[in-house]
């Protein structure tokens, strides 16, 4: 491919795709290592929404530094193309891991999900709302560490501007809280708290839930009893109901942690649902 994007980033492998954009492994040649770049499909160039989403995205992650959040490097737009420059992550998701192994044994699901509510709590300082938190979206590298990524539909809490209109429904079925399916303007933190206790739910289930109520009733010895009431907390219907922050759920859960049985011997660490490798610096670039 080798393509060349602002005169600095060249893009070898593709890594994936989705509707909007694809990732391309790419290499910095100012700074002198591999990259991840997000680059919008060129189709989709005249789509001033979709652009501005990008730059939500691209501005978000630019204002965060933490370690559970995948980190923007750079970001414009070249030959009409919005792209993200961002550090690579060479590993998989928490849902290929679930797709893998199936459901999480309880004290690992509850360490995964610390970190995660550490990046989260960490953008809701900075007033910013993810709004579409799910095993997808957190990426893990080759020790176990765990990413947020895809702040594509994120808002700002205050004090800027939105692309999203009143009534429109964005996020994913089953990990959105009630108030965001009728009107995705009315997402509070409270509902990236509704998505982490849906996701807690996925982890321990080995699956994306449905409805997370009505699934922690079916699940049965699943769900040990001690993470039943946070997980039912977090996704009640009513926002005022729920955990009133990230930083309470996480407080819950590291309560409860230790009084969970240890993960059996046999349990796959995080990392071996990765297949790809890490590989060396090119030897030459256009």
């Amino acid at each position: 491919m080798n393509e060349l994007i602002a005169g600095r980033y060249v893009l070898f492998d593709q890594l994936g795709e989705g509707a909007v954009a694809r990732v391309y492994r790419a290499w910095d040649r100012e700074g002198q290592q591999w990259i991840a770049l997000k680059r919008m499909r060129p189709e989709l160039a005249v789509n001033r929404t979709l652009q501005a989403r990008f730059r939500i995205e691209a501005e978000a992650l630019s204002r965060l530094s933490h370690p559970h959040v995948v980190q923007v490097r750079d970001h414009g737009v070249d030959d009409r193309c919005t792209w993200i420059a961002m550090e690579l992550v060479e590993g998989s998701s928490l849902k290929k891991w679930m797709e893998v192994h199936g459901p999480m044994p309880p004290q690992l699901a509850v360490d995964v999900l610390l970190q995660v509510c550490a990046g989260i709590a960490a953008a809701h300082d900075r007033g910013i709302i993810h709004r579409d938190i799910k095993p997808q979206n957190v990426l893990v590298d080759p020790l176990g560490w765990c990413r947020v990524v895809d702040f594509g539909i994120a808002r700002f809490a205050a004090g800027q501007a939105s692309v999203t209109r009143t009534g429109l429904t964005m996020g994913t079925w089953g990990y959105m809280a009630p108030e965001q399916q009728s009107d995705a303007k009315r997402a509070d933190t409270r509902a990236d708290v509704h998505a982490l206790g849906a996701t807690l739910l996925a982890l321990l289930s080995g699956r994306d839930p449905l409805q997370p109520g009505r699934d922690l009733r079916r699940l049965g010895e699943r769900v040990p009893e001690l993470l039943r009431w946070p997980i039912t907390r977090a996704t009640l219907p009513e926002p005022d109901h729920r955990q009133p922050s990230v930083a309470r759920l996480a407080r819950t859960l590291v309560h409860l942690r230790d009084q969970l049985p240890a993960p059996p011997p046999a349990t796959p660490g995080l990392h071996l649902a990765i297949a790809r490798v890490a590989v060396a610096a090119p030897t030459t670039v256009p």
